[in-house]
C-alpha cells in the first residue's frame, strides 16, 4: 500500500521547517546552503529533496547525509514515501522516476513507459502512483512505479503539472494553465474554474 507523502515548497536555503521538526541548514561538499524543493517524512527517517539529489536524517536528529547511489540525475522535483518501508521512497527527478532500494543504499530507476521524464509532482489515490510531468501530462503505476501508463485525456497537450494532490477521492492538477480535476483516477480531467469548485 501506498502512502502519501509530506512535501512542501520553498524557496529558502536550508531545510523548510515543518510542524516539531527542526532541521539545520543542509551543506554541499564545498559548504554552501543547499536549495531544498521537497520533503517527505515518515518515521524514523526525513528526506529532503534538493537540486544537488536526496539527503536522509533520522527525524530526532539533524544528521544529514546525502543518498545520491544510482541517481542519473541529481535535480529533485519531488518526493513520495512508499508506506510498506519507511526507508523507500519514490522521487521524480529530471531524468524520470528513481525507487530508492537496499535501506537507502541506493536508487533504482523505474521509468518504463514514463514517455516525458521531466516529473515535477507525484500523488497516491487509491492505491496508485501518479506523476505529473513537463509538457507530458500525468502518467499511472499501479505496481509502485515499475511501469507507467499515460492518463492525461483532457489536459492541454503543454500543460506543466507542477503539483499533484487528492481529496475526497478526487485528484488535482496545478497547472500553467490552471487547476484541472479528475473524480475517475485521472481518466479523464476536466478544468476546475475556481479555487476549491465542485466537481460534478
Amino acid at each position: 500500500m501506498l502512502k502519501p507523502s509530506l512535501c512542501i515548497y520553498g524557496f529558502i536555503l536550508g531545510v523548510l521547517l515543518f510542524q516539531s521538526i527542526h532541521a539545520q541548514d543542509l551543506q554541499s561538499g564545498n559548504g554552501t546552503a543547499v536549495p531544498v524543493v521537497c520533503l517527505a517524512i515518515e518515521a524514523p527517517n526525513k528526506y529532503a529533496g534538493t537540486t544537488t539529489g536526496v539527503y536522509m536524517s533520522a527525524i530526532e536528529k539533524n544528521d544529514w547525509k546525502q543518498i545520491n547511489n544510482g541517481l542519473t540525475n541529481t535535480r529533485v522535483f519531488t518526493l513520495q514515501i512508499l508506506s510498506d518501508s519507511p526507508t523507500t521512497l519514490v522521487a521524480g527527478t529530471v531524468e524520470g522516476i528513481f525507487v530508492l532500494q537496499n535501506n537507502g543504499t541506493s536508487w533504482e530507476k523505474r521509468s518504463n513507459g514514463l514517455t516525458n521524464p521531466e516529473v515535477r509532482s507525484l500523488a497516491v489515490l487509491n492505491g496508485s502512483l501518479f506523476a505529473g510531468t513537463t509538457s507530458g501530462g500525468v502518467f499511472l503505476s499501479t505496481d509502485k512505479g515499475a511501469g507507467w501508463s499515460r492518463i492525461s485525456n483532457g489536459l492541454p497537450g503543454d500543460a506543466v503539472v507542477y503539483s499533484l494532490s487528492q481529496s475526497g477521492g478526487n485528484l488535482y492538477a496545478g497547472t500553467q494553465l490552471g487547476i484541472f480535476a479528475s473524480s475517475d483516477d485521472g481518466a479523464t480531467w476536466h478544468p476546475v474554474d475556481k479555487l476549491g469548485a465542485a466537481l460534478h
